[in-house]
């Protein structure tokens, strides 16, 4: 009986210590909100071909709930190489490759839409044409955020 508690003991340690590794992303760069409520942490930006994959965490840094929105339409990079602006892709229907798409009638091309609680966050992504110039590095802009400078590019 011991053996068996043990045992289960350890495959759970196991897999909560594994969850917690996944769960656990590193952080590129963080800005704040123009307002100072949120957080965004860019975790990845990660080419491959010719789309460039930008990942980030928006997290409530307030002490109250906050509604979060950030239309992917406005998301853009500069290649500071050529002083070149790259907006977001788009599929067929005008919409931009990027999501969780929360609600999209009030950005045309998808938004996130969030009602934030205190230190809750949410998991965005958004796809770009890679940069003609072969660029390591990228400034990109989310509406209301600070931009993330020099932000460097993984091939």
């Amino acid at each position: 009986m011991k053996k068996v508690s043990s045992l289960v003991i350890a495959s759970l340690l196991l897999i909560v210590f594994a969850l917690e590794s996944l769960a656990q992303q590193s952080v590129v760069q963080t800005q704040p909100s123009s307002d100072g409520t949120l957080e965004l942490a860019l975790t990845e930006v990660k080419q491959k071909n010719d789309v460039v994959t930008v990942k980030a965490v928006l997290k409530n840094v307030s002490t109250a709930s906050h509604k979060a929105v950030i239309c992917y339409q406005d998301a853009y990079f500069i290649d500071p190489k050529e002083n070149k602006k790259y907006m977001s892709l788009k599929d067929s229907e005008d919409a931009s490759i990027a999501g969780p798409v929360d609600n999209a009638y009030y950005c045309k091309s998808g938004r996130l839409d969030r009602e934030l609680a205190a230190g809750q966050q949410a998991i965005l992504w958004v796809k770009f044409p890679a940069p003609a110039s072969g660029a390591s590095d990228i400034d990109i802009s989310f509406p209301d955020f600070l931009p993330f400078e020099g932000a460097p590019i993984q091939k």
